[in-house]
């Protein structure tokens, strides 16, 4: 294999910035490639170390998510791992009295839902009551809608002016009496 063909099979594998960046290059054989991708490696943690950036605590990665993990196996996930954090602690102080985990639950979905859901369809949490699901999209839509009350009618505006816009009188309905 020539030095070329060497050089831009090697070209195939880097990623989109150090392609970019030896495009410019006039790179001709495969220790000039070497060399130049080791300079740019060197700048590169060079510029990351001085400039790191600190996660805010209660942002998710980007990574963290997967292409084919869908919605609700997310939330699913994040949930297990909440409540796993909650757990730990309350474990740990077993002296100090909390309210249950379910009910801490149902707290913050109360409190989450709250400006969705209108205070009177709010179910009151008992304890012999299996926890009621969400009502989905389709259930809504299933449901007869609340009748609504008529709008007043508009008061006709045109009745008390003439044809090019001049107002009449509302007493004697004369036009030059205004």
């Amino acid at each position: 294999m020539a030095e070329n063909e060497k050089v831009s099979h090697l070209m195939k594998g880097v990623t989109e910035d150090v392609y970019q960046s030896l495009l410019v290059k006039d790179i001709s054989c495969t220790s000039d490639f070497i060399k130049e991708c080791q300079r740019i490696e060197e700048m590169n943690q060079r510029r990351i170390a001085k400039h790191r950036f600190t996660r805010l605590p209660n942002v998710v990665p980007i990574e963290s998510i997967e292409e084919h993990e869908d919605l609700k196996t997310l939330i699913r996930r994040i949930v297990r791992e909440e409540v796993q954090r909650m757990l730990a602690p309350a474990q740990q102080n077993t002296q100090l009295e909390s309210p249950s985990l379910e009910e801490v639950i149902r707290e913050e979905v109360q409190q989450a839902l709250c400006p969705v859901i209108p205070s009177g369809s709010v179910a009151v949490n008992r304890r012999n009551e299996p926890p009621r699901r969400p009502k989905t999209y389709a259930a809504l839509v299933r449901q007869p809608r609340l009748p609504v009350e008529p709008l007043p009618v508009p008061r006709q505006t045109d009745v008390w002016r003439t044809d090019d816009n001049r107002p009449v009188c509302f007493h004697c309905g004369i036009e030059e009496a205004t």
